[in-house]
């Protein structure tokens, strides 16, 4: 090929695969997640599969079960508190909104003595104006509520499908991971071979203490955000 035909062909495809990065965009979190998700299984997969004498994709299906059944498990109890929360809001309101006329006309009979002062509610203000106002305010905001409800279960119901995208990739991933070999036995300069496996041993406990840092900072703002 001519240099330019190499160079318009290069442009090609790394235009197509920016391209392709830009449209699948959405993917490559959760594929990163994945790949994490795989690093992090592996061991406690390959220790069942240690102790356990069965077979590397059924170690991996067992665990894999058992992440699943309480991820489901997990999100229906989720689902049902959030629920029962969200009516029980909508309850308080709705039970405020219908008794504002009747304290409105209770506040308005009411007299207050202070030491030698006399407070008449009622004749300094007009409360059942008031309470219009307020009830007008009020309803923009329960019409949002049933919108919000639907946005949040739209939401949800998003989240479970990309959990369980990574999930199955991450499942998939692992299936095979069994079969893949140690690098490290390809890499053969001679005389240096244990420098190599030296090397590669401290790089991995230097990556699995950064892992776990960032995965015990995660948990750690989980909790606190919950809590507040």
């Amino acid at each position: 090929w001519s240099p330019t035909a190499k160079l318009i062909f290069g442009l090609t495809v790394v235009g197509l695969m920016m391209g392709a990065l830009i449209y699948f965009r959405a993917f490559i979190g959760p594929l990163i997640l994945a790949f994490v998700a795989t690093y992090l299984m592996h061991p406690i997969i390959a220790r069942i599969n240690r102790l356990t004498r069965l077979t590397w994709r059924l170690s991996v299906g067992l665990v894999y079960l058992i992440l699943l059944v309480t991820l489901v498990a997990g999100s229906a109890w989720a689902g049902v508190v959030i629920v029962h929360q969200f009516q029980s809001l909508v309850g308080v309101i709705q039970g405020f909104v219908q008794n504002i006329p009747n304290i409105a006309q209770d506040l308005s009979t009411r007299v207050y003595i202070i030491g030698p002062f006399r407070i008449d509610l009622g004749q300094y203000l007009d409360l059942n104006y008031l309470a219009n106002q307020l009830l007008q305010s009020i309803q923009p905001i329960l019409s949002q509520v049933t919108r919000l409800v639907g946005t949040f279960a739209t939401g949800a119901v998003e989240t479970i499908g990309w959990v369980l995208f990574v999930l199955l990739t991450s499942f998939f991933l692992l299936t095979e991971a069994g079969r893949v070999p140690d690098l490290r036995d390809y890499i053969r300069i001679p005389g240096y071979e244990a420098d190599i496996r030296r090397m590669g041993v401290e790089l991995g406990h230097t990556w699995n203490a950064f892992l776990r840092g960032q995965i015990i900072i995660f948990v750690l703002v989980v909790i606190f955000y919950t809590l507040l």
